[in-house]
C-alpha cells in the first residue's frame, strides 16, 4: 500500500511538470481580431445553494486593473486556458475566477512493518493536490508465542516460535523436532488349544501401544476324537455306551451313558435241560426227564422224543456228533428232510471211490437231502480238509464203535452181526420223520445213489445245469427252458448262450496286426516282432524275448582321500548307457594330524585350525541347574513324528539349530513345541537318520562293533562312528523352562581345594594334570577333530574356566619335548600361568594308568619332575566295564599315590565316568559295553574319603550320577559322540561343569 501511494504521488508530480512545460511553451496566439468578439461570454449564473436567495445575485469581484498596458485585457483575446482549473487565459493572461473539482486521496494505513498516509485531496480536473497526505508511522508488530510441540512415536515437534498477532509474520521460525520412534515390546503369542484360537507373536510400541507387527489369529487345532470303547450290558451286569474324547486336551466329546442290566431271559426246563437263560445260558435246577407210558413206548409223553431203534422202519434218535467244523449234529436237525448217512473211512478205497457221489448229492439237492458222512476211525479229519474243504456234506467222527450211543451200532446193529468188525461202506436213507428206509452195505455208483434218492423223495428232484437247459441231469426229462441269453459271435466264438454255452454259428475270425520289435538295451532283453487281434486284442503269434546285450563295462578310477577332500574307492560304469555298475563309495577325508590337542597347523596338509571357533565360552559354561535358559542341548531323530524329551519341559523354543549352529530350522515347518518336548514334524530339513540306517550299522570306515536290540528285539549291526558321524544328525535346542532341575547336582567341595584356590588368589604359578583315558583325551569334542563348531573338550574349558576367572594365561606342556607353548586364546591376564598337562590316552583301562605312570607312553612322572602339580585330575573308569569295581579303586589309589611321592602340597580330584549307551553291545554275540562302571562310583567316593582323613585334598566329580540322572530324562543317542562311550559337546560341557562345580562351585565365580 505505501509503495503505491508512493507511486499515485509521483505520477501527480510528473503530471503537473507536464501541464507546466506544455502551458510555457505554447506559441502566442495571430491577434486576429476581425469578426471575432473580445468580450468574455456571459456565464449563466449558477445558483448556489449556500446562498440566500433574498440578497441577490453576487458580483463577481473586481479586478484590480493593471498599470501595464500590455497587462489589459484584449476585447477581442479569444481565451484559452491549460485546463477547466487553469484561471489564467493562456493568450491574454486575463485571470478569472475558476474553483478545482475536489477528488479525496484515500489514506493508506500504516502496517506492522510500513509507513501509512493520512487522506489527502486533489483536484479531480487538474491534478493538483489541494491537502497534502500526511505520513502515519508503521505500526510494529504485535508479538504472539507459538508454544513448542513435543514429538510422539510416529509425529515430529516443534520448537518455541512467535508470530505477529495483526500481520502473522513468522518472527521467530519453529523447527521441526524428529518423531521419536516406537519403542518395540513383545506380544507374546498364544498357542491355540483344540478349543480356543491362538495368536501369533505380535510386537507393539510400549509408549503409544501403537501396533507395529499384528498378531494373526492361530485357528484352534479342534479335539482330536478317539473313541473311549463301551461295554455291552449282560444279564446281570450294567454296559456303558461307546464314547469319545479329545487325545489332546481330554475333553469329553460324547458322553458314556449307563445301560441297565438287561436280566436273565429264562426257558422253562424241558425234558433234557434244566431252567435256563437263553441269552446268557445261566442255568438253574435240573432237567424234567422224560415220562414214559411203559417200557415199551418209544416216544416221551412230554417231548414225543423217541428213543432208539435199530430196525428198518423203526424210528432212530442217535445221540449228537461233533462235526469237523466244530459244530454239533444230530439227526432232529434233519427233520423235513431226506437224511443219507454213509459210513467210510478214509483209507477205504470203496469210500473214497464214491465219495465225490454223495458230494454231488449234497450240493445239488440241498434244500431237500441232507447227506451225513459218519467216520469211525482215525484220519478223516485230514482227508476232508485236503480234498473237500468246501462240501456241503456233513462231515462227522464216530470214534467209540464199542460204545453204547454211535451211530454205527444204533443204525447198523444187523451189519455188526454179520460184520463185526463193521463193513464199510455202508449207507443208510431216512425219511423226513427219522425212519430207516434203507440200508445198502458196500460201493454205490453214482447213477443206485441218485435212484435210491429219487425214491426217498417220491419223484425226481429235477436238477439242471442252468435255467436254459432242456434236459434234467438226473431224469433226462425234458422241459420247456428259459430263454438263452444270447451273445453274438465274436473274433473266437460263434453266436451262443452266455449262460449253457449253446453255439448258434462260426466265430468272426481275428483281423492280425503287427506288434512292433522292440530292441534290447545293456539290462532290458528286447522282444522280436509280433500278431495280435486289432478287434479284441489277442495274442496271435507271441513276441519272443531276445537277450539283454549286457553291459560294456568301463572303470572309475579310485581316489585316495587327503586331509581336506574324501576320496573314492574304484568303481565302473557302461560306457554304452552310462549305468554305475560298481559304485564309488566316497572314502572320508583322513582327519588332520596335530602334534597336540592345542596344536593349530596340521602336520600333513599344513590346515590351521580354528580353536574355539564359533563358541562362546560364556554361553557353553554357564550352570544349567540355575536359570531358566537353556542353551546347546542337543537331540537326534530316528523317525519323522518322534517326539524328543529335554531336560527341562519347554515352555518355548527359543531356537533350534543344526549342530555346527551354522543353520536355524523354523517352528512349526521343522518341528513342534507339544507337552513340553520338540516333535520332529513330516518333511522336516532337520537330520533324520530313519530306522532303515540307524539300524544299518557304522558310519562309512568304521568297525562293525555296536549292536543294539531293533524295534523286533534282535540283535543288530548299529549305527556308530567317531568325528561327526554321529554329531551330524544331532541339533543344539534353545528354550525357556519354568521347572527346576530335579535331578543329580555335583555338590561342591571349595573347603577341599582351599591352598590350591588361595594360590590361583595370589597369582602364583601352578600345573593342572590331566590323567585318564579317551573322554580326556578330548574324544568327542568337536574342537578335538577339528570340526564345526570346534567347542574345546572338557579339559580346555576347566582351565579355560580357571584362568579367566583369575586373570591368568596358560601354557601347553606338549606330549613332545620342549618348552611350553602359550595357548593365545587363553591369556586373560599377567597375575600367573596355569602349565596345562594333558597325557591322557584313547581305550586305556585304570590298569594301563598304573602301569604307564613312569616313563613309557602316556606318562606322568617325568612331567611333575619338570613342572610340578598343583591340581592333579583322574579320570578312568570307562573301560573298566570288565574289572571289579574295587580293583578300579585300587588301580586309581595306586596312581594318586605314586603322584604324592613326587608332589606332597597336590590336590586331587578324581572324575567318575560317565555311563556307555546301555544298549549297546561290542559283539553280535551278546558282551555289552555296560558293565561294572554304575558301581565304580561308591568306591570312589570312599577313597576320597580316605584321602581327606589322611590330610590330602580329594574329591570325586561325580559324572555317573549325573549321567544316570540324564539317562531318566533323555536318550543316550541325545548326547553322544560316537553312539556307544564318548560325549558330544553338550555332554563334554556337564563333564567341565562338573569339575567347576566340585573345585569351585557357580556361586564363586565372578
Amino acid at each position: 500500500m505505501k509503495n503505491m501511494l508512493k507511486l499515485i504521488v509521483i505520477v501527480l508530480v510528473l503530471m503537473s511538470a507536464i501541464m507546466i512545460f506544455v502551458s510555457c511553451g505554447e506559441d502566442e496566439p495571430t491577434s486576429d481580431t476581425e469578426g471575432v468578439s473580445t468580450e468574455a461570454p456571459t456565464e449563466e449564473p449558477t445558483e448556489d445553494p449556500t446562498e440566500d436567495p433574498t440578497e441577490g445575485p453576487t458580483q463577481a469581484p473586481t479586478e484590480k486593473p493593471s498599470d501595464d498596458p500590455t497587462d489589459k485585457p484584449s476585447e477581442n483575446c479569444e481565451h484559452t486556458y491549460t485546463n477547466d482549473c487553469d484561471a489564467d487565459c493562456n493568450k491574454c493572461g486575463e485571470i478569472r475566477e475558476v474553483s478545482h473539482t475536489e477528488e479525496t486521496i484515500p489514506s493508506a494505513p500504516a502496517t506492522c512493518t510500513e509507513t501509512g498516509l493520512s487522506v489527502g485531496v486533489k483536484c479531480s480536473v487538474c491534478g493538483e493536490i489541494l491537502t497534502a497526505q500526511e505520513v502515519i508511522p508503521a505500526l510494529g508488530h504485535n508479538e504472539v508465542v507459538d508454544e513448542a510441540v513435543a514429538p510422539d512415536c510416529v509425529n515430529a515437534g516443534l520448537t518455541e516460535g512467535k508470530h505477529c498477532s495483526v500481520c502473522n509474520e513468522i518472527l521467530t521460525v519453529q523447527e521441526v523436532v524428529n518423531a521419536l520412534g516406537h519403542t518395540n515390546e513383545k506380544m507374546s503369542a498364544v498357542k491355540p488349544t483344540c478349543t480356543e484360537t491362538g495368536l501369533t507373536e505380535g510386537v507393539k510400541c510400549s509408549v503409544c501401544n501403537t501396533v507395529l507387527v499384528v498378531q494373526e489369529i492361530l485357528p484352534a487345532k479342534g479335539h482330536t476324537s478317539v473313541v473311549v470303547g463301551g461295554k455291552e450290558p449282560t444279564c446281570t451286569e450294567t454296559g456303558i455306551t461307546e464314547g469319545a474324547k479329545c487325545a489332546i486336551c481330554d475333553e469329553v466329546l460324547k458322553a458314556q451313558n449307563e445301560i441297565p442290566a438287561l436280566g436273565h431271559t429264562w426257558v422253562d426246563a424241558t425234558c433234557t435241560v434244566s431252567k435256563t437263560c437263553s441269552v446268557c445260558g445261566a442255568a438253574e435246577g435240573e432237567s424234567l426227564g422224560h415220562t414214559y407210558t411203559d417200557g415199551n413206548d418209544s416216544s416221551c409223553n412230554v417231548c414225543s422224543e423217541e428213543r432208539y431203534g435199530n430196525k428198518v422202519g423203526d424210528v432212530c434218535y442217535p445221540a449228537d456228533l461233533t462235526t469237523y467244523d466244530g459244530g454239533t449234529f444230530n439227526i432232529l436237525q434233519s427233520r423235513g428232510k431226506i437224511t443219507v448217512i454213509n459210513f467210510w473211512y478214509a483209507t477205504c478205497w470203496y469210500c473214497v471211490e464214491e465219495m465225490p457221489w454223495f458230494d454231488s448229492v449234497a450240493y445239488e439237492v440241498s434244500d431237500k437231502v441232507t447227506v451225513l458222512a459218519v467216520n469211525p476211525f482215525e484220519g478223516g479229519r485230514e482227508f476232508v480238509e485236503q480234498n473237500y474243504p468246501h462240501s456241503k456234506i456233513v462231515f462227522a467222527d464216530d470214534f467209540d464203535i464199542d460204545g453204547s450211543q454211535t451211530y454205527y451200532k444204533m443204525l447198523l446193529p444187523d451189519v455188526l452181526e454179520e460184520y463185526p468188525g463193521g463193513a464199510y461202506p455202508v449207507t443208510v436213507i431216512l425219511d423226513e420223520n427219522g425212519v430207516i428206509l434203507e440200508k445198502h452195505v458196500g460201493y454205490m455208483s453214482y447213477e443206485e445213489l441218485k435212484g435210491k434218492i429219487i425214491s426217498a423223495l417220491g419223484g425226481c428232484p429235477h436238477i439242471y445245469d442252468f435255467a436254459c437247459s432242456a434236459y434234467c441231469n438226473w431224469c433226462n426229462e425234458e422241459r420247456v427252458p428259459a430263454d438263452h441269453e444270447i451273445v453274438e459271435a465274436t473274433c473266437t466264438l460263434g453266436k451262443h448262450c452266455s449262460v449253457c454255452g449253446e453255439t448258434w454259428s462260426e466265430p468272426l475270425g481275428h483281423t492280425e496286426t503287427v506288434v512292433p520289435s522292440k530292441a534290447a538295451t545293456c539290462v532290458t532283453a528286447g522282444l522280436t516282432e509280433g500278431l495280435s487281434c486289432s478287434v479284441c486284442g489277442e495274442i496271435l503269434v507271441a513276441q519272443e524275448e531276445t537277450p539283454a546285450t549286457g553291459h560294456t563295462e568301463v572303470v572309475d578310477v579310485a581316489v585316495a582321500p587327503t586331509c581336506t577332500a574324501t576320496g573314492l574307492t574304484e568303481g565302473s560304469h557302461c560306457s554304452v548307457c552310462g549305468e554305475v555298475l560298481v559304485a564309488q563309495e566316497e572314502i572320508p577325508a583322513l582327519p588332520h594330524t596335530y602334534d597336540s590337542d592345542f596344536d593349530r597347523e596340521c602336520n600333513v596338509c599344513g590346515y590351521i585350525r580354528a580353536i574355539a571357533a564359533n563358541v562362546e565360552i560364556n554361553d557353553i559354561m554357564k550352570d544349567m541347574y540355575s536359570g531358566n535358559t537353556m542353551k546347546y542341548e542337543t537331540v537326534m531323530f530316528i523317525d519323522y513324528g518322534e517326539s524328543k524329551q529335554l531336560l527341562f519341559y519347554a515352555d518355548d523354543i527359543v531356537s533350534v539349530q543344526s549342530y555346527d549352529r551354522t543353520k536355524t530350522y523354523v517352528e512349526g515347518v521343522d518341528y513342534a513345541l507339544v507337552d513340553g518336548c520338540i516333535v520332529l514334524l513330516e518333511g522336516s530339513s532337520i537330520p533324520c537318520i530313519t530306522g532303515k540306517v540307524y539300524y544299518g550299522g557304522p558310519a562309512a570306515g568304521m568297525q562293525d562293533i555296536c549292536y543294539t536290540k531293533d524295534e523286533s528285539g534282535r540283535l543288530v549291526s548299529t549305527y556308530w562312528g567317531e568325528g561327526d558321524s554321529m554329531t551330524k544328525w544331532q541339533v543344539n535346542v534353545e528354550y525357556t523352562h519354568s521347572d527346576a532341575w530335579t535331578g543329580f547336582k555335583q555338590e561342591t567341595a571349595t573347603e577341599r581345594y582351599s591352598d590350591f584356590i588361595a594360590k590361583l588368589e595370589r597369582g602364583e604359578d601352578v600345573t593342572v594334570f590331566f590323567y585318564g583315558d579317551s573322554i580326556t583325551v578330548g574324544a568327542n569334542a568337536s574342537g578335538y577333530f577339528g570340526t564345526a563348531p570346534n567347542q574345546p573338550q572338557y579339559t580346555f574349558l576347566v582351565v579355560d574356566t580357571l584362568a579367566r576367572m583369575y586373570g591368568y594365561s596358560v601354557q601347553h606342556a606338549k606330549a613332545k619335548t620342549g618348552d611350553p607353548t602359550p595357548i593365545e586364546s587363553m591369556n586373560y591376564g599377567d597375575r600367573g600361568t596355569i602349565t596345562y598337562i594333558n597325557t591322557a590316552v584313547g581305550g586305556w583301562q585304570s590298569t594301563n594308568g598304573v602301569s604307564s605312570y613312569g616313563t613309557a607312553r602316556g606318562s606322568v612322572e617325568p612331567y611333575i619332575n619338570k613342572y610340578g602339580c598343583d591340581l592333579f585330575i583322574v579320570a578312568f573308569g570307562m573301560n573298566d566295564g570288565g574289572l571289579a569295581p574295587a580293583t578300579t579303586k585300587g588301580n586309581i589309589k595306586t596312581i594318586i599315590d605314586n603322584t604324592i611321592a613326587l608332589a606332597p602340597d597336590c590336590a586331587y580330584l578324581i572324575v567318575s565316568t560317565m555311563l556307555p549307551n546301555p544298549d549297546a553291545y561290542n559283539s553280535a554275540a551278546g558282551g555289552k559295553w555296560l558293565g561294572n562302571q554304575p558301581y565304580q562310583e561308591a568306591q570312589l567316593l570312599a577313597l576320597a574319603e580316605e584321602y581327606m582323613a589322611d590330610g590330602v585334598a580329594c574329591a570325586v566329580a561325580q559324572m555317573t550320577s549325573m549321567s544316570s540322572s540324564i539317562l531318566n530324562r533323555k536318550d543316550f543317542l541325545d548326547y553322544t559322540g560316537n553312539n556307544i562311550n564318548h560325549p558330544n559337546d553338550f555332554f563334554s560341557r556337564v563333564y567341565a561343569q562338573n569339575v567347576i562345580q566340585t573345585l569351585i562351585g557357580y556361586e564363586n565365580i565372578a
